[in-house]
């Protein structure tokens, strides 16, 4: 178990480091994987998603709810994925449609991680009394 909860800090740690990288540096990331044509809102869609990935697998590495950690670690993609649609609304088609939408879907999302209770972190015995 010990080994499987490192992979996932480290992969987490990676996917959210690089999708940091995607989301405030789009061009610097583009020049690093040059797929043509540059199109900033798909590298700042690639950033979000990186980094929802990233914190599921974080949070996976300290929760045993499975529930809690899918719907927190999708939340988080999902508000950056939000930001995005904010930032580049006059390159999409439907911004405010857009927009709205990822903001509700964020909304029900933390809803729904705040809703359910997870266990504690894994490791952390409880405490006697």
């Amino acid at each position: 178990m010990k080994g499987a909860r490192i992979a996932a800090m480290a992969a987490g740690t990676i996917n959210v480091v690089t999708g940091l990288y995607a989301f405030f540096a789009p061009e610097a990331f583009f020049r690093r994987a040059p797929y043509p044509p540059y199109n900033e809102h798909f590298i700042h869609d690639i950033g979000a998603f990186l980094v929802g990935l990233g914190v599921v697998l974080l949070l996976a590495a300290w929760f045993s709810s499975a529930l809690f950690v899918a719907l927190a670690g999708v939340a988080a993609g999902t508000w950056l994925h939000f930001a995005a649609h904010l930032m580049d609304r006059d390159q999409v088609g439907g911004a405010w449609r857009d927009v709205l939408f990822t903001g509700v879907l964020g909304a029900v999302l933390t809803a729904g991680a705040l809703a359910v209770k997870p266990a504690r972190p894994l490791g952390i015995a409880k405490r006697s009394q």
